[in-house]
């Protein structure tokens, strides 16, 4: 069986982040029906109604912790995020090898749903 570069992306990773990336993914796209992903900019990318919601990112250097990337980062707070001299984005890193925080996911996903539905409502 032949697998897109998408999959690749999931099947290309080591033990153990290649269980957390899979687990990441049914996380985010089990959060919500509207959510979806593709491939962009070589990792995959989460969107909620069609507009970029987050992104899993797995560093390759040493002694760095793969994150999720969120949208309107400004717009979101949570303790776990971080800015890192980021503009739009704030991320949440977790360690592949124990258990991710699904709780905080969750939390900053409601956050970035909030958000995102507040900019697409037509403004009275």
């Amino acid at each position: 069986m032949e697998h897109g570069p998408l999959d690749q992306f999931y099947l290309s990773a080591e033990e153990p982040l290649q269980s957390a990336l899979l687990a990441l993914r049914t996380i985010l796209l089990g959060y919500n029906e509207h959510m979806c992903q593709s491939l962009k900019w070589g990792v995959p990318t989460f969107f909620y109604k069609g507009t970029m919601a987050c992104y899993l990112w797995k560093n390759v250097k040493k002694n760095e912790l793969p994150y999720i990337g969120f949208n309107h980062g400004p717009l979101l707070s949570h303790p776990q995020l971080e800015k890192e001299g980021r503009k739009l984005i704030k991320v949440l890193r977790y360690r592949p090898d124990d258990d991710l925080p699904v709780k905080a996911i969750k939390e900053v996903l409601q956050q970035m749903i909030a958000v995102k539905e507040n900019k697409m409502s037509p403004k009275r």
